[in-house]
Order: C-alpha cells, then sequence, then structure tokens
C-alpha cells in the first residue's frame, strides 16, 4: 500500500530535512486458528427467575455469572468449575460455537518505510539508504 501526502504537509526527512512525500505499509499477519470451542458472542439466556445473561465483548465476559471451583488445580491439571448466577446461584452453561472451518488472522507488527523527499530509489536499495549514500 503506498500513500501520498500533499506537497509540504508530510514530515521532514531525517537525512536532508525536505518533506517526507510518501509511505509504504505492510502489516503482518498472525494466524488465530483454534481447533477448539470459543464462546458465542451471540449467546444469551434467561435463568428460571428471570435474570438474562450474556457473552460481553469486554471483559468481565460473563459479568451476571460467576466462577465457582469445583476441583482446585492441582501440578499440571487445570481447574475444573462450573458458572453460576450471582443473584440466584443457579447453574449455568455459557453458549460455545465450534472452531471455525477457515483460518483467522489479526493485524500483527507493522513495518512503515518511508520515501524520502519523493525520490525513487535506484535498483534495489531503499529510499534511506540511497539518501544516505548520495550525501
Amino acid at each position: 500500500m503506498v500513500k501520498f501526502l500533499p506537497p509540504g504537509t508530510g514530515p521532514r526527512c531525517p537525512l536532508c530535512g525536505e518533506r517526507i512525500n510518501g509511505w509504504d505499509s505492510v502489516a503482518e499477519q498472525i494466524e488465530t486458528t483454534s481447533a477448539f470451542p470459543v464462546p458465542d458472542p451471540n449467546w444469551s439466556y434467561t435463568d428460571r427467575r428471570g435474570h438474562i445473561h450474556m457473552y460481553w465483548e469486554l471483559p468481565p465476559h460473563y459479568a451476571t455469572m460467576e466462577w465457582v471451583v469445583d476441583l482446585a488445580a492441582w501440578m499440571d491439571l487445570p481447574e475444573e468449575g462450573h458458572y453460576e448466577c450471582k443473584a440466584c446461584r443457579e447453574t449455568i452453561v455459557p453458549g460455545m460455537i465450534g472452531p471455525s472451518p477457515f483460518r483467522t488472522f489479526i493485524p500483527g507488527m507493522r513495518t512503515i518505510t518511508y520515501r524520502p523527499c519523493g525520490h525513487e530509489a535506484p535498483n534495489n536499495l531503499s529510499p534511506i539508504r540511497w539518501r544516505a549514500d548520495a550525501l
């Protein structure tokens, strides 16, 4: 992706002081595909006493429920437990959806290459290196 700024509006080149008028931006893609079920973002449930429970995007994801530990973690084994309604203590099983059949990605570190002074670098030299060699 190449972006160009209006003349005279970009940041100054650290090497020569002229205005930079373009840059390339590339984002690394991080794979987040999982083989395990994940919480269903559309899940909601009303218990027998009329309390509404649902999944929230921001933590705590289950604000109206409390995790109750049945068996504490020991050595390499994780703790076991269940969710209960905070108001009436009814046991609730949150909705889950199966793993996606598609690979999923999130944007990672972004690399930005500036094009100082609007000049193109000759051959395979980067714009910064070409400009530094020219000084």
